[in-house]
Order: C-alpha cells, then structure tokens, then sequence
C-alpha cells in the first residue's frame, strides 16, 4: 500500500478531488493539503487524511513530510509562484520524493523526478477530438473514465503467471501488451508476466472491477479464474456419510474463499432422504445456490452448461469422478483449479505444499497456492524433488518463492530450532616406514556431542524492502586429508603430511541484512557480518628435511574472530536506457577483518600471539553482465561473463621464524552461455578463465631472519583455459 501526498487549491481543486475519490481503489492512502472547504467530497473515504492549511508554509508542510511515507506528491493550484514555492520547499526536504504537477503556466523546473502535466494541451487536444475526420487519441489513461485503460501487473497479481486464454474476459478485452518498452502480439498462449502493461477495452465501470481484482496481489481466489466455486455431486456414487462429508467440507470453503457463490450440482438423485439432508444443510445460507438434474444429462454436458454460466473459479469434486479418466480430462481441459476431497477434513489441514518437479508450471501453480493458503490462514512448505538441477534455473526458482513467500506472509517472520549431533570419529594408522604390514594400528577417537541452535528473522518494512537477523552455530569437521598422518606429494610437487589430532571447528555466526527490490528482478542488500571460530583448522607450512625444504600440515589454533561487510546488487540495465532491457548486471562484494589467537610460547612453532585468518582475504568482488534473449518462445537464452577477484590472502601459516605464504590477486573472467534449445533439451557452453593471469604464491617479507633472494616469489604459472560443452534432457 503506498500513501499519496495531494496538495490542492484552486479552480481544478474541486474536480480533481472528486475525481481522485470516485478512483480510489483502497489500495492507498492519501494525505491531502487544502485551504478552502469547498472541494472537500461529500464522502470521506477511511484511507484519506486531510489538512487545512496554507501550503506555501514551509514549516507547516514539513510536519506532514516529516513522517518520510509518502512516495509521490500530485499538485494543483492556482498560482504559478505558490506552484514554484511549493515545489521548493518538499525538494528542500526531501530529494528523492515524485512530484507530478499541473501546470497552466509553461513553467521549466530542472528536476528529472517532477512530471509536468500540462493542461493547456489537455484543453486543446479534447476539443481537437470532436473536429469531424480527425482521429481520436486516448488521454490521461489510468485518471479520468474512460473505455480504456492501461494496467500494469504488479508481482503476487492473480493474473501473472496466468495464459491469457485461460483468463475469462467478459464485457472486456485485452487488445494490447507492453513488456519491457516493447509491444507483444497478443495471442492465447501468451503468458502475463509481472511489469507487463496490458492495455484493456471495456464498459468504465467494468474496467474499475479488473483493475481492482488485479491490482490486488493476494487473497482473491478463485479469480481470476472465476467468482464462484462448484461443487459436483454424483449420489449414484456416494453414500449418506459421503455426501454430509463433502458438503461440509465445501461450505467451510465457502466461507472463508472470497467466492461470490457456491453452486451446488446435484445429479442422480437416489433417495429421498439423501436429498432431504442435502436441502437441509444448504437451505439457510444465501451464498449457496443448489442445482438439481432429475434428468441424467451426463457429466460432460452439464460441466459444459454450467461452467458456460456461472463463472467457475474452482470446481470440487470427490475421489470417485476420478476413476473416469474422459471426464476428469474433459475438466482440465476447462483450465481451471480442481479440488479432490481426501480423506482428512480441510479444516485439519496445517500445511500446503508444492513438489518441485517440473520448472515449467511451477510459476503458473505457486501462486494459486500461495493465494489459497494465505486464505485459509495455514503455512507453506516446499520440497524440492531435483535440490541440485541447472543453477540458474534453480536461482530463478528460488527468487520466485522468496518473492512469494514476501507478498503473503506477514510483517516479520522468526524460526527457530535447534539440531543435535552425536559425532565419533576413529582413525586407524600405522606410522610410515612401520617396519611390517603386520604392526598394530594406532588409534585416535574423538567423540562429540553438538548442540546447534539457529535462528532466522525477517521484518517486512515495506513491499519492498526487508530486515533480516540471523544467528547460528555450526561445525567444521576435517576432511579425509588433513586428517590422515601420511605424508604425501601433490601434483605440483608440494609434500603435504596430515594431523590425526585435529579438532572440529566451533563457529558462532551472526548477520544483519537490509533488503531494498526496486523492481521485482532487482535487488540491493547491504549486510554486517561477524563470526567468532573455536579451533579454527588452518594450513601451516614447517621445516623439513625433504627436498623442497619444507612440509605443509594442518592445524588447530585457539580461536578466531572476523567480521565485515557485504554488497549485494542486481540491476537491469533498462535504468540507463531503454536499448539494455536485456541486460542486467550483478554485484557481490564485501570487506573482512580477521584475528587469530594462537597459543604462543617457547615450545610453540608460530611467530606472534595473532594474526591474520588462513585463507582469508580482506577484499572479495565478484561481478556478472548478463543478457537474456529469445529466438522464439521457447528457446530462451542467457550469456553471462562473471569476474571474480580476491585480495592477498594466507595461502599457508608461516613457522620458525618464516613469514607466511600468501597467495596473490588472481583476477578470473568466465563467459557461460545457456541455451534452451527446445521444451525437453538445454545446452551449456562455458569457458572458463578467459584472461588466463599468471597465477603467483610468494613469501611475505616479515621473516625474522635475513633471506638472500632477489625475489620472494614462490610458485608463478598460469592455469590455462577450459572449455566445456553440457547438454541435458528432461523427460
């Protein structure tokens, strides 16, 4: 819901006000700034404010600024210099406010957020319009009455996700659509999208009922299928029990859907008594129309007759109607939400759930559920039955449920729980040059018992925007490497010898994020972050006697602490022109302190009582430019170059006096392209480190003895480039 500032005065005051009213949709709120009485409306609606005073009024008009709500401002009075000082003083205030002005005047404001409407040309244009041959231009679409209207799909609609011929058009039409400035013919298959603009034609007051129904992004099902729910009762196929079942369950979804009608079709009657009960369940509710077929029409026929005139959002039906296969597949072909009845009462019911296993109708179907849940007050669980699949398919998907998930869920959410892990870990060894196969193992058991709280919090501000809190503690175990006490050379020729003592890491995780969604495929998240680690693993390197002079090992040091910030963005590059609508760019970066305790001392190996975190570095970016294209409505394509970059970090702990190996900046560019080649098959084509840097690992120079090389550069190479080719098949 947004709230409107309306500063009026003047000849058009009156007018205007009324016109803002007999518009008003309740889907926002309006403060308006007035002087003189008489273009008050006779009505007040609930969601208006007004305030009588002199605008120009610096001080006064920064009272109703001051709340910082409002996200547009209209103005209309009646004087070109109070016009000008008006829009002074709210700019003085706030920066980034909308300002939308009538103008009679021809004023020039260098402001690119005040839209200037011109009455003058308003004024000529209507009267050039009733001029024999001259052709009729729509104007102020969306602010007088009219037979036409413009509609933009907001996201969490009833109509996105929805073909445009399964949408029931009565008295209207859909005859035109704008998606991402460019026109799209309009044809049944046509999927609605958010941010799409429909153009609609229709008789006004039936035009003022589709934008209502969808504006609106929740709680209206069964629209825009319909504006009622059907039930069909086959007696021949049910018994008393059955039928009283049935009837009930359909009259508690009468009553808490936001159907108009619940039509009852009764076929085959069999007793007397089964339709005495069904008359006296039904007799006192006025919302419930009973139909009665004495004449055994079939089920086909009267499905077709009465879909035909009763706008059918959702049609019921028991278990038995589904051992027909013709005429359950007579009703999908209807395109509209079946309920079957169960064996459990809906009123039992505590979750919905979506089985993710088919991304090509998830969109259409997610909403619908999300719609009906929010309506029955009951929660949404999800199960992903492909938790790997195509990542980006996967990342799109998720943005979807989380976009969904803010739409209909409340304000704040908080979960909470905890987790128990009873951990062994047994390593069984013999020491290298074991004088026999035969020798006894030796053995190292650790044993542990976690306790894993997590909590997860989010507070909804706005439509939005979010804030989210989350806190957790979890472990890192070794892995089989750094745990094995075998010394063993790599590929690279580094000799690398494991520690059986290693201890599990112990970390304590906090972050708060702010979620800004400027659009509902953008994204702009500023985020804290701190992490406190007991026994954090980091690699170390030591002396050896082997022949590159020295071992890499693995261990515990006391405990850690880092923390930092983080940067997240996704825009679409329609921002800066309408040509870049295809593109979007993506943005991850985050700064990072870190500090690691060791125990120090004359038997330790380390060099200071701190330092930096292994492995860590204090800068990461990471970057994408994406273009998305189509060849047809199917084959829907993706090309990505991703860049990465990470500051110095510690490659491996320095001891004995040597400073620490640090891996150097590798800058690393990728080009992925993702191609939907039909319905069933997808292509990938990536290759990967397009700049191919030399990649360079050194010594640091804080060594406490002196060390005669010309350079301290350990390892340069480069890693070369990689190609590959993915295709898959989805059955």
């Amino acid at each position: 819901m947004k709230k409107i500032l309306i500063i009026l005065d003047g000849i058009v005051a009156k007018k205007l006000m009324q016109r803002i009213v007999e518009a008003n949709t309740v889907e926002n709120n309006y403060d308006v700034i007035y002087m003189n009485d008489l273009i008050l409306p006779a009505q007040k609606p609930s969601n208006f404010t007004f305030y009588k005073f002199d605008p120009t009024s610096k001080s006064k008009l920064a009272m109703v600024l001051d709340k910082n709500i409002h996200t547009e401002v209209l103005v209309a009075i009646n004087s070109k210099d109070e016009m000008l000082n008006v829009i002074k003083n709210i700019r003085e205030h706030t920066k980034n406010l909308q300002i939308t002005v009538l103008d009679y005047w021809g004023i020039k404001v260098n402001d690119p957020l005040v839209r200037i409407y011109r009455g003058i040309e308003v004024l000529a244009n209507g009267m050039v319009e009733k001029l024999p041959n001259i052709p009729v231009l729509a104007q102020n679409i969306g602010l007088r009455q009219g037979e036409i209207m413009e509609i933009r799909i907001p996201f969490g609609s009833s109509y996105a996700y929805r073909y445009i011929g399964s949408i029931e058009q009565k008295q209207w039409r859909i005859f035109g659509l704008y998606r991402n400035h460019k026109m799209i013919d309009i044809k049944p298959s046509l999927v609605l999208k958010p941010n799409d603009v429909i153009l609609v034609i229709g008789k006004p007051d039936v035009l003022m009922q589709v934008y209502n129904v969808i504006g609106r992004t929740q709680g209206q099902f069964p629209m825009p299928f319909g504006t009622n729910i059907y039930l069909y009762l086959d007696l021949y196929l049910q018994d008393d029990e059955s039928v009283k079942k049935v009837i009930d369950e359909a009259k508690y979804l009468n009553q808490k859907l936001k159907n108009n009608l619940l039509i009852v079709r009764v076929t085959r009657p069999t007793t007397v008594e089964i339709m005495d009960l069904i008359k006296a369940e039904l007799m006192h509710f006025p919302s419930i129309i009973l139909l009665i077929d004495y004449g055994n029409k079939g089920f086909n026929k009267l499905i077709k007759e009465d879909f035909r005139k009763n706008n059918i959002g959702m049609m019921m039906l028991t278990s038995e109607m589904f051992k027909d296969k013709n005429n359950i597949q007579n009703v999908l072909e209807l395109k509209i939400p079946i309920l079957k009845f169960g064996k459990e009462n809906l009123k039992a019911v505590k979750r919905t759930v979506i089985i993710l296993n088919d991304t090509n109708s998830y969109e259409q179907i997610s909403p619908i559920v999300f719609d009906i849940a929010s309506q029955l007050k009951i929660r949404t669980k999800i199960f992903d039955l492909d938790p790997i699949g195509e990542k980006d398919v996967k990342s799109t998907l998720l943005d979807h449920f989380e976009n969904l998930a803010k739409i209909f869920n409340e304000k704040i959410e908080i979960n909470a729980g905890i987790r128990i892990e009873s951990s062994i870990r047994t390593s069984k060894y013999r020491n290298q040059g074991a004088t026999s196969f035969t020798s006894p193992y030796k053995v190292l058991t650790f044993e542990k018992l976690d306790f894993l709280p997590v909590l997860n919090s989010k507070y909804a501000l706005n439509d939005t925007s979010n804030l989210r809190f989350n806190a957790s503690k979890t472990i890192t175990r070794p892995v089989t490497m750094e745990v094995l006490p075998i010394t063993y050379i790599s590929p690279d020729g580094k000799s690398t010898n494991g520690n059986a003592s290693l201890k599990d890491t112990d970390n304590y995780n906090v972050d708060f994020k702010y979620e800004l969604f400027p659009k509902n495929n953008e994204l702009i998240a500023l985020g804290l972050f701190a992490k406190q680690i007991q026994n954090p693993i980091e690699r170390i390197f030591i002396a050896s006697a082997g022949g590159s002079g020295q071992q890499i090992t693995y261990k515990n040091s006391k405990d850690a602490f880092l923390y930092g910030a983080e940067i997240e963005l996704l825009l679409q590059l329609e921002r800066i022109s309408p040509t870049l609508s295809n593109f979007s760019f993506g943005l991850n970066t985050s700064l990072m302190k870190t500090k690691v305790n060791v125990e120090f001392g004359s038997s330790s190996i380390e060099n200071k009582p701190n330092r930096k975190l292994q492995g860590a570095s204090e800068w990461i970016i990471n970057s994408d430019l994406k273009y998305d294209f189509e060849f047809n409505e199917v084959m829907k394509n993706s090309i990505s170059l991703v860049y990465g970059v990470f500051g110095p970090r510690i490659f491996a702990v320095g001891s004995a006096g040597m400073d620490h190996i640090y891996e150097k900046p590798f800058h690393k560019l990728d080009l992925i392209w993702s191609s939907k080649l039909t319905k069933n098959i997808d292509a990938k084509l990536a290759i990967d480190n397009l700049l191919n840097p030399l990649y360079k690992m050194e010594l640091g120079n804080e060594n406490r003895f002196t060390i005669n090389e010309n350079s301290l550069l350990l390892e340069s190479f480069k890693k070369g480039r990689g190609f590959s080719l993915n295709l898959s098949y989805t059955f």
